[in-house]
């Protein structure tokens, strides 16, 4: 019997991945089979971004993320005219957010310098998160200026990355949570604690610093 996992006979995509598009669609997306017969063939399709254009009505607007191999594609992108929400970006590469439909997406795919489609329904739509259970975001365009809980964590990730001589980030365990009415359960996450201050290895001279407390995300659990 197949699991979440094992992937639909007609379609690359699992049973999960199914799931999470349909809530990300809002219901839009048919099940694999009774879509498109023949699809959209565009190369740069990512294949779950193909799935959700043959799977969703002409009309519908998919949130797509269109990566470029040069500047130039941005503004050849914004000379089309296609799209809703369309936001543009140069940094850290050249890319463009917009709500396509199947033929929108396929004036845009004829764009040379178009790289890659990518179904991106995130609050930040440049930012594409990696699963997490029972998360659904808002719009893009619904979005500005707040981020989501996995989003902060994810964020924090980064920075600590990008700064490990300046910056520590740990969990001291989870809060009581709070009611998900999606899923009909209480929802804990971690209680995050981040460190900063220069050499923040050095546990001895940490213990003698005089330190400062902000709560960065009073909502975030």
């Amino acid at each position: 019997m197949p699991d979440a996992e094992t992937p639909f006979d007609d379609a690359p995509i699992s049973r999960r991945q199914f799931v999470r598009l349909s809530a990300a669609t809002g219901g839009a997306l048919a099940l694999p089979g009774t879509g498109s017969a023949e699809g959209p063939d565009a190369s740069a399709y990512e294949p779950t971004y193909r799935f959700v254009l043959s799977n969703t009505p002409d009309e519908y607007a998919v949130p797509t993320l269109v990566e470029f191999s040069d500047p130039s594609g941005v503004a050849a992108f914004e000379a089309l005219g296609v799209g809703e929400a369309v936001h543009t970006t140069t940094e850290p590469r050249p890319a463009a957010y917009a709500r396509l439909t199947a033929a929108e997406a396929s004036t845009a795919a004829d764009l040379p310098t178009a790289e890659t489609f990518s179904h991106s329904p995130g609050a930040n739509p440049f930012w594409r998160l990696g699963y997490y259970p029972f998360g659904v975001f808002p719009e893009a365009t619904r979005s500005v200026d707040f981020i989501d809980f996995d989003e902060n964590i994810q964020g924090l990730r980064e920075l600590e990355s990008r700064h490990p001589d300046r910056m520590n980030v740990f969990s001291i365990g989870k809060g009581h949570g709070k009611y998900n009415y999606a899923t009909d359960r209480t929802d804990p996450r971690e209680v995050m604690v981040v460190e900063v201050t220069n050499n923040v290895d050095d546990r001895e001279a940490f213990e003698d610093k005089q330190k400062v407390m902000f709560s960065g995300s009073v909502h975030g659990d």
